[in-house]
């Protein structure tokens, strides 16, 4: 790493002309306006999370509001999301829509090779001064997430066939996704062959690597697919009559979920399933359970020397770093006096993780190049205003250095479910024998197929709205009885079924 300092900072001094060092010198020592000049979205949406993760969803929309009302407020893509998502949280669904379509419009207008100039720019100040000056580069899973979530508060308002539009967008999304990673990919081989290396930048001793390289990271195929979406869309497409499209996304799950033994009887099952529509007595459950909270970015900051045309300096740089969560145990969850196994499909810890991980190579160098610029800056302060320049370009390089921690934080950490069949009727809901003594929640089953999504918070927990798709239609056998007779054979209590059933 040292050598790539050497080698970069001869570069900076060949290609960056003496009017932009003293440009940055000038940036560097406003040391009184880096807070203003530097965002920090924590300044935005911190109150919010932390009433979140208090189990007020309610204040946390509430704060939220409040800071979008303060005048000159302009909310970006993250604002939005954020938004979107607490009103999802309180089964605000519309509202939920309107704040993540206006965020799914400014990342396709991002995605538009017309901003390629502004890119441009915001990788340069990323470069040259701070990570958090750069336009936030909504992560791949966030994209996905993005579609995915406009599909779930679609079905929340039994908006069946428009959800099934956002759900083919995920997918095409993915595909997207897919090929920009192969090019960027491409580059990167071409970029290795040019400088006659085949290793990229490596990260300094003691930074936790464990984070990025535990097993459940690398386990992923990837961090922007998950196979909640897909098991979704396959069970969407299930209760919509399309088996063909069911098939592929359960199919997918399985791919993705690394579960495969729980996750096959979806598929196994599919084709009964369909040869028994309009004959089932009982409800197709679906529970989407959500819990925890999205991981935080943190910094890990290291000072390293830096050489530069008089010797060396020393110089403050920050790394990302995103810890895994405190393992928990998975709560007990009871519908109908029937305990639904919980299967995890999404964590989205791990792939913040994995997401981090792709993202490296060009984080480190980033950081290698921004340490040698400035390095540089630092060197003509010291020979233009002698020991004090010095250290006002180092206290001015300190203070704008700092970990891009944008991120959507409001999302869950994990996503799992469970699948149950049930005759129709009221029952109790009961997770871990009722949280905050809260009491059961009353639940109606009925319908041919049910999604039944809760979200699961500090001490307490929230049912969203229930879908019902399809109409549950009795066996022959099980037909009221003509007029006069009386069925004589007393009908026989439904049998418990195990989860994820066929």
């Amino acid at each position: 790493m040292f050598e790539m300092q050497r080698l970069i900072t001869r570069m900076a001094q060949a290609i960056i002309p003496d009017v932009l060092i003293i440009a940055l010198s000038l940036m560097l020592c406003s040391c009184a306006q880096m807070p203003q000049v530097i965002p920090n979205h924590q300044d935005q949406v911190g109150d919010s999370v932390k009433s979140m993760q208090d189990d007020d969803p309610v204040a946390a929309l509430a704060q939220l509001e409040q800071k979008e009302a303060t005048q000159n407020f302009k909310p970006d893509v993250l604002f939005l999301l954020e938004k979107g998502e607490l009103n999802f949280i309180n089964s605000k669904y519309e509202a939920a829509i309107q704040s993540i379509e206006a965020a799914d419009a400014l990342i396709r207008n991002n995605e538009d090779s017309q901003q390629t100039k502004n890119k441009i720019k915001s990788m340069a100040a990323a470069t040259l001064i701070s990570e958090k000056l750069k336009d936030y580069p909504v992560k791949d899973y966030e994209k996905v997430m993005t579609n995915v979530r406009l599909a779930q508060a679609k079905i929340a308002l039994q908006q069946v066939d428009e959800a099934r539009v956002d759900i083919k967008r995920s997918h095409e999304r993915e595909a997207l996704i897919e090929a920009g990673i192969s090019k960027k990919e491409e580059e990167l081989q071409a970029l290795k062959k040019e400088a006659k290396t085949e290793e990229s930048p490596k990260v300094l001793d003691g930074y936790p690597v464990d984070t990025i390289n535990s097993p459940e990271v690398l386990a992923l195929k990837n961090g922007y697919q998950n196979a909640f979406s897909h098991y979704l869309s396959g069970y969407l497409y299930e209760a919509m009559g399309e088996p063909g499209l069911a098939a592929a996304g359960y199919r997918k799950s399985i791919e993705l979920g690394g579960l495969k033994n729980d996750l096959d009887d979806a598929l196994a099952g599919l084709d009964r399933r369909m040869a028994n529509r309009g004959r089932a007595d009982t409800t197709d459950v679906l529970i989407v359970f959500e819990s925890g909270n999205a991981p935080q970015i943190n910094d890990k900051t290291f000072t390293v020397p830096v050489p530069t045309p008089t010797g060396l300096n020393t110089i403050t740089i920050s790394y990302p770093v995103i810890y895994p969560s405190e393992p928990g145990q998975m709560p007990k969850v009871k519908l109908a006096g029937t305990e639904a196994m919980l299967v995890p499909l999404t964590n989205f810890n791990a792939m913040a993780r994995r997401t981090l991980k792709d993202e490296m190579p060009g984080v480190i160098t980033r950081i290698i190049t921004r340490g040698a610029v400035k390095g540089l800056v630092q060197d003509q302060l010291a020979s233009q205003l002698g020991i004090a320049g010095s250290l006002v370009g180092a206290a001015g390089a300190m203070l704008s250095e700092g970990v891009d921690d944008r991120s959507w934080q409001t999302l869950p950490e994990q996503i799992s479910i469970a699948r149950l069949r049930l005759p129709p009727g009221g029952y109790d809901l009961l997770i871990d024998g009722n949280l905050a003594q809260k009491g059961p929640e009353k639940v109606e089953v009925k319908g041919a197929y049910m999604i039944l999504p809760v979200r699961l918070l500090k001490n307490s927990f929230r049912v969203g709205n229930v879908t019902y798709i399809g109409q549950l239609l009795l066996k022959p056998s099980e037909q009221k009885t003509k007029p006069g007779k009386k069925n004589s054979q007393p009908r026989k209590p439904a049998k418990k079924k195990k989860p994820l059933n066929d």
